[in-house]
């Protein structure tokens, strides 16, 4: 149990340092993206698996590092978080974030990926800032690529998007996205 407090505690760090470029450079030339990794891998709890996600999304912010972040192979690690814990809204929302990140800056995002937002969005459509996120991140996609769009609509995403456009009438942020 004890374990899991400091691999939790070492995660938020990175995450909260993460915000800065400066910072975030200094943390992945040290291997912070390992440590990460590795943190997840060994302990499936819900808050390391959480603050986790938080660091991915913080460093998936910065475009300069998302080719070494892909490649590390977070993007997986996002994912088995997202399907692991589907009822963790915290774990969702920052998912949601880390892909939309990565399709903003032209990266591919699979259909899996499309379907794992779409599903985030319906299980918390109470959560205007989680289906921000989703939105965000849908619109991203479709906007990358014209196969994109085929496969977000494929998807089921419109009908996701209109429920959240009833669910959160007056939330102009959520509104703009989808």
């Amino acid at each position: 149990h004890h374990y899991s407090d400091v691999l939790e505690m070492c995660c938020a760090l990175i995450a909260t340092i993460s915000v800065d470029l400066g910072n975030v450079l200094m943390l992945v030339e040290n291997g912070a993206i390992q440590i990460l990794l590795r943190a997840v891998d060994k302990c499936p709890e819900e808050k390391v698996q959480c603050a986790a996600c938080v660091a991915f999304r913080n460093i998936s912010c910065h475009k300069t590092l998302l080719e070494p972040l892909l490649e590390s192979g977070a993007g997986k690690t996002v994912l088995s978080s997202m399907e692991n814990y589907q009822n963790s809204q915290s774990i969702q929302t920052n998912a949601c974030c880390f892909l939309w990140n990565v399709a903003q800056n032209g990266s591919v995002v699979s259909s899996a990926e499309v379907k794992f937002i779409i599903k985030a969005m319906q299980a918390h459509l109470e959560s205007a800032s989680l289906v921000e996120m989703a939105c965000g991140a849908l619109w991203s996609i479709v906007e990358s690529s014209e196969d994109n769009k085929k496969e977000v609509i494929d998807t089921g995403a419109i009908d996701a998007l209109a429920v959240a456009m009833m669910m959160h009438p007056k939330t102009t942020a959520t509104l703009e996205k989808a």
